[in-house]
């Protein structure tokens, strides 16, 4: 379990998400240990942590493409010659 954890900064947000989908199949099950349910839902807790900083991670480097990209297209260039 722990070389699972160590592994888990390298995972890719879908295979994050995929994880996290798999903990929660597991939390369903009624038949589940507390002591189980415990330790998935604390696994869980720390992929959603790690999901919500990939996604703010994204979102900066979409923001800093956006603003390059508005950046280079000044009003003459957009204007188009009739």
């Amino acid at each position: 379990m722990e070389k699972e954890k160590e592994n888990y900064d390298e995972l890719t947000l879908e295979d994050l998400l995929s994880k996290l989908n798999e903990i929660l199949k597991e939390l369903e099950d009624e038949e589940l240990p507390l002591e189980k349910a415990v330790e998935l839902f604390s696994q869980g807790a720390e992929l959603s942590k790690l999901a919500q900083n990939k996604i703010k991670n994204l979102q900066s480097k979409v923001k800093v493409i956006k603003e390059n990209m508005d950046s280079t297209f000044s009003e003459e260039d957009m204007n188009i010659e009739q």
